[in-house]
């Protein structure tokens, strides 16, 4: 069958229904959550989006109590996973030149949050499955589509949906990360330290989500040089950054503009937080503030002396996400995605070390430590997914990976993830990748998605 062809009549309704999806600014609001919108009212109207629309094609749907939701092809054979998440992580106030939840179609791609991570890989899965249906192939397995509500803070969604459901698949993938096929993960941990600043600095706020480099950092200070502004425009240039410094009455409010990244790709970023720490330890003289912003500067985590490179699964890094100022103590949110070799408690011993040395009061604490996943990556299914991606795609080059990244994936045993950005899509300028300002999603891109999914389902369902 040629896919691409079958796939091709769904177009419009995979844009059109892509961008409505992308207009429920499904960010999550636990404080206003009730019993069956757990995760707040929008995250609730993102799964009746995905449930309804299952219902009205006749799909046996399954509801976990706002949670979760799964729709149901067939009954009979092994259960076959594809699992896709509705929540998206909050915009950033500056960088967007569309609106994030209206959904814009321009120069071949769709903008708005959530059309890349993860609501238009969602419906184009989505398609692929109705692609199926109607060249009336007739599955040998079973299809579980499981749509989650918290996959971009703790995933709580996935420990509900296992707890509650009656059965888990046994291989499948998860469309929300890159082609060809992500075979494993390596071991997140978010790490809340803590250090002292002087007095000098009286505030100091950088960063919108922990799992995001800081692209715009604010600090107040009460002590300067006479020409702080000269060298702050002198850093500026240095560092090829934007920013800005104004005086009102004694103290000094600074800006730094950075450039922000997926927290499992920082050196694709600008750390604003860093440089601003940076600037600040240089121009007030305080060796301590110049030490601690070496810390955490660099993103293979040279600074704390943990940098860690595996051949198997992956590269050690460090992201620095929220930051802030309360009592001149500075509370600083990490990110490190970390090999599946790598011994966690050590590194962490290692980094407070490393920092009580410069600041007697300095503190890590492990908010969250996710371990990693791996599959084999020989593994018959897997090594068919490849050849159907390399197939659609004429991408003989891009190789099969351990992630950094943070998916469902690692919460299912034989689940991979499998797109839908390709190396090329990575390499789009007029495209915001997955959680950056001008999120989107390549329409060409999307739709070899699409069928690149249509065949991996026929396969994975053994239809006839």
């Amino acid at each position: 069958m040629n896919w691409r062809e079958i796939v091709e009549k769904y177009r419009d309704k995979i844009i059109n229904d892509t961008v409505e999806f992308i207009g429920i600014p499904s960010k999550n609001d636990e404080a206003n959550a009730t019993t069956m919108a757990p995760y707040g009212p929008a995250l609730r109207d993102a799964l009746d989006y995905m449930m309804d629309k299952a219902k009205k094609d006749g799909f046996v749907t399954k509801e976990y109590d706002g949670h979760a939701g799964r729709l149901e092809y067939g009954t009979k054979g092994d259960v076959i996973g594809v699992v896709c998440h509705l929540d998206v992580v909050p915009e950033q106030k500056e960088g967007w030149d569309t609106q994030p939840y209206k959904g814009v179609i321009h120069d071949g791609a769709i903008y708005g949050r959530g059309s890349n991570d993860n609501k238009g890989p969602t419906i184009a899965v989505y398609y692929a499955l109705r692609a199926l249906i109607d060249q009336g192939l007739r599955p040998k397995n079973t299809l579980h589509m499981i749509f989650g509500c918290d996959e971009e803070t703790k995933m709580r969604c996935m420990d509900y949906y296992k707890e509650h459901t009656d059965v888990m698949p046994v291989r499948g993938f998860v469309p929300d990360a890159t082609f060809p096929i992500n075979y494993g993960e390596q071991g997140i941990a978010t790490l809340a330290m803590k250090c002292t600043l002087p007095q000098s600095i009286t505030s100091f706020k950088a960063g919108e989500h922990a799992h995001i480099v800081a692209q715009d950092a604010y600090a107040t200070i009460n002590s300067a040089p006479d020409n702080i502004e000269e060298l702050f425009r002198f850093f500026l240039v240095q560092q090829n950054l934007k920013g800005e410094i104004d005086k009102i009455d004694d103290e000094y409010n600074i800006h730094v503009q950075g450039i922000a990244a997926h927290g499992s790709r920082p050196f694709q970023g600008k750390n604003a937080a860093c440089a601003l720490l940076s600037f600040l330890g240089a121009c007030l003289s305080v060796e301590k503030v110049t030490e601690i912003s070496r810390l955490i500067e660099n993103w293979q985590g040279r600074g704390f002396d943990i940098q860690y490179k595996s051949m198997k699964t992956g590269e050690l890094t460090l992201c620095v996400g929220n930051v802030e100022l309360v009592d001149n103590v500075l509370n600083c949110t990490i990110d490190i995605r970390y090999p599946v070799d790598v011994d966690f408690e050590k590194m962490v011993d290692k980094m407070i070390a490393k920092g009580v040395s410069i600041d007697k009061n300095f503190e890590i604490l492990v908010e969250e430590n996710r371990l990693g996943s791996f599959e084999d990556p020989t593994t018959p299914y897997i090594v068919k997914l490849e050849e159907i991606y390399r197939k659609h795609s004429n991408d003989e080059k891009t190789p099969m990976k351990v992630s950094a990244g943070d998916t469902y994936a690692r919460k299912f045993d034989g689940l991979v993830t499998y797109g839908p950005t390709t190396s090329e899509h990575l390499k789009m300028k007029h495209i915001g990748q997955a959680h950056m300002p001008n999120e989107g999603m390549d329409i060409e891109t999307l739709m070899m998605g699409c069928a690149i999914y249509a065949e991996a389902l026929a396969y994975l369902l053994d239809c006839e």
